[in-house]
Order: C-alpha cells, then structure tokens, then sequence
C-alpha cells in the first residue's frame, strides 16, 4: 500500500486469529518495509508478550519471512499455504485462454471431500497441464503438502 508522502509502499503484516467458531479477530496490523524476517519476529515477539496463545495452524502466502519467523520462536504449529494465493501464482503461469477450465480445476481442490478425492483432482490438473505448461504444475506441485494441512481440522473448520 502506499501511504503518506513516502514514495515506497509499504506491506501490511496482519496476522488474523480465527477461533473453532470461526469468528475471526485482528491480532496485529503493522505496516513494513517489506516482508522480511525481522519484521515479522517483531511481530511475533509482540503477540508473545501480550500472551496469546499460538495457533495450531498458520496459514499464509509462500513469502519466506514469515515462514522464518514463525520457525524461529515456538511453537510453531502446522503450516497451510494460502490457496487463494497458490491458485493465482499457478492461473498467472497459464496462457490466457487456458485459465478458465484450469481455474475451474484448481477451485475444487481446496473443498474435496477427501484427500484422495483432492489428489485426484491435483493428478488431473497435472495431466492436463504436463508439458506445455510445466511451471504451473511445478508451482502447484512445489507446496502441495502445506497446501492439505487444513484437511486434518474438522471439516465445518476449512473455509474459515
């Protein structure tokens, strides 16, 4: 985002907690020079000192300073990646005019009933798109375990 009269944007580091009810609850919104390690351990550091409890699962986009962070101060809890962020990284590796029977594709993985059934879907997706679209399926393939950590929660949990 770009605020103020600097001429940089800024990120803005949020971190969201979502409770079995699925209420969800902001606990830090900090803006950053980018998302870095450090900036993150502040953060974290921070959530510590106000003792909240940490999460059982954190889910975020691939960034590595997050990831770095929150390896670093325990526990750390299971990591899920972000689908949103996954499918548009792998959508943006497609020509145009693939995209729709992909994006149709990849936004039934998440709510498989099943993880066979969630593989089944990724093979398919993998099988149609092999050769001429490699870097699509190296991206979806490349997180593809933090991608199904969600399916370990109760059910009625995953869309939260």
């Amino acid at each position: 985002m770009k605020a103020g009269i600097e001429d940089r944007k800024s990120a803005c580091l949020t971190i969201v907690g979502v409770l079995t009810t699925g209420e969800q609850i902001v606990l830090a919104c900090e803006s950053g020079e980018r998302e870095s390690k450090e900036r993150w351990l502040t953060i974290r550091r921070d959530l510590k000192t106000r003792e909240l409890t940490f999460p059982q699962r954190t889910v975020a986009d691939g960034y590595l300073g997050i990831w770095a962070a929150f390896g670093e101060i325990p526990p750390t809890g299971e990591e899920q990646r972000c689908w949103t962020h996954t499918i548009t990284k792998v959508l943006n590796d497609l020509p145009k005019k693939a995209q729709p029977k992909a994006a149709e594709l990849l936004n039934a993985m998440p709510y498989a009933e099943t993880n066979a059934d969630g593989k089944r879907r990724r093979d398919e997706f993998v099988q149609t798109y092999p050769k001429t679209d490699k870097t699509a399926v190296e991206t979806l393939l490349r997180d593809w375990d933090r991608m199904v950590t969600v399916s370990s929660c109760p059910r009625e949990h995953w869309r939260h």
